[in-house]
């Protein structure tokens, strides 16, 4: 392992960590061919792609709705960091996070950090006191 100069192990694990699994790209182009207006009945792609994720977990095939995508994608892509852009996606995130304090046109994009400003010619999201 890394010593960090206070002396403590940095996490330096072995083994790569996943940013995106097949099944996150299987509901995203079954939610892509839905919103464009593609063939989602049963033996559509969309449909096999929706239920092939549904299948491996022993699951029924359910019909290629917006509903049935969202609730697959909560449930199994859950702790996995897709719900925040998933819900800024299907612009639900005002509705499903206003008791946090979400604020509709400024809080779907993340301030530039400080670290990242100092020094550059980059300027701040005018949503965070920025000019741009």
């Amino acid at each position: 392992s890394v010593k960090a100069p206070t002396g403590q192990t940095e996490l330096n694990f072995p083994q790569n960590s996943y940013e995106i699994r097949l099944a996150d790209t299987y509901m995203l182009e079954a939610e892509s061919i839905l919103q464009s207006g593609g063939a989602v009945g049963p033996g559509s792609r969309a449909y096999l792609l929706l239920n092939a994720v549904r299948a491996r977990v022993g699951l029924n095939p359910v019909a290629v709705t917006m509903d049935n995508i969202m609730k697959e994608r909560r449930l199994e892509l859950a702790g996995e960091g897709h719900r925040f852009p998933d819900l800024v996606r299907w612009g639900k995130a005002a509705t499903v996070l206003a008791y946090k304090g979400f604020t509709a046109n400024k809080n779907e994009i993340f301030p530039i950090p400080q670290a990242e400003l100092n020094n550059t010619k980059i300027l701040q999201n005018k949503e965070y006191g920025g000019t741009k």
